[in-house]
């Protein structure tokens, strides 16, 4: 079984040939199993390896298989918890708590005042649920004090289908105080929402302000990535005709069709 959790790292730049791929999706040259590499990915996975040895069909659903995918999420959970799985915090997050409190992250993470697990694994399988009823706890959740169960509730909304506007307001304040503080991930991620859930032009706004006060953003960076084809016009309008040093982000502007300028990154000269 296969759990995939919202990357939050860089992701290695595109090929052309990637590009061709995405297009031909879209002028609907796919069907439903080529075309599944340019959707919305399932949150879990299970395949038969025997019968499907490529893992085209997916059997996450299927009623004579839900007793061994109960045992085996029960057998992911237990070595999850075995193991300190510190994966349920982004990356920057886990840094920053574990440099607060003068420790490691190893020590960390086996503190469960700091790092609750089990509850973040709870939280994380309600925000991956893509249950339209968890809406209002995910609202709740915007409001949390812990910055991790935060940046859950956003993944959740994310991931939700409907249009979540009614939690616009609380999303402008998860976005002022997170950017205030310096929080990772949650100005990011709460104007992806606002953007793709609640209203774009506010959302672009938030983009811009967000590209303006950090050009080589990586986080931002991967969230125009993942926005694809679509937010060209809106790339354009927010960074078309800038300069920008070489970075991820430049590649991910430039791949997306977006003119801009690029300086490259000086070589650092031997020393002799």
């Amino acid at each position: 079984m296969i759990r995939r959790p919202p990357r939050s790292t860089p992701k290695p730049s595109s090929a052309a040939s990637d590009v061709y791929k995405r297009q031909a999706h879209k002028a609907g040259q796919t069907n439903a199993i080529t075309g599944r590499f340019f959707e919305p990915r399932a949150s879990e996975e299970f395949y038969d390896n025997a019968e499907d040895f490529d893992n085209v069909h997916n059997l996450i659903d299927a009623p004579e298989h839900q007793t061994k995918i109960a045992e085996l999420k029960a057998e992911l959970r237990r070595q999850q918890l075995a193991c300190y799985d510190s994966g349920l915090i982004p990356e920057d997050m886990r840094i920053n708590r574990a440099n607060k409190h003068d420790i490691t992250i190893y020590e960390m993470v086996r503190n469960p005042e700091l790092y609750p697990l089990e509850k973040y694994l709870d939280i994380a399988d309600m925000a991956i649920a893509r249950d339209e009823a968890n809406f209002n706890t995910f609202v709740t959740w915007l409001s949390d004090t812990d910055e991790v169960v935060q940046y859950w509730a956003l993944v959740g909304l994310l991931l939700l289908k409907q249009d979540v506007s009614a939690a616009q307001e609380k999303l402008k304040q998860v976005f002022d105080s997170s950017l205030a503080a310096g929080t990772p991930y949650l100005p990011e991620f709460s104007a992806w929402v606002i953007y793709q859930k609640c209203d774009a032009e506010l959302g672009e706004q938030l983009f811009q302000q967000l590209l303006e006060q950090a050009p080589v953003n990586e986080t931002l960076a991967n969230v125009f990535d993942w926005l694809g084809d679509d937010a060209q016009p809106m790339l354009s309008r927010i960074a078309g005709g800038k300069s920008f040093n070489e970075s991820f982000m430049t590649q991910v502007l430039q791949r997306e069709g977006v003119e801009i300028t690029v300086t490259p990154k000086q070589k650092k000269k031997k020393k002799k």
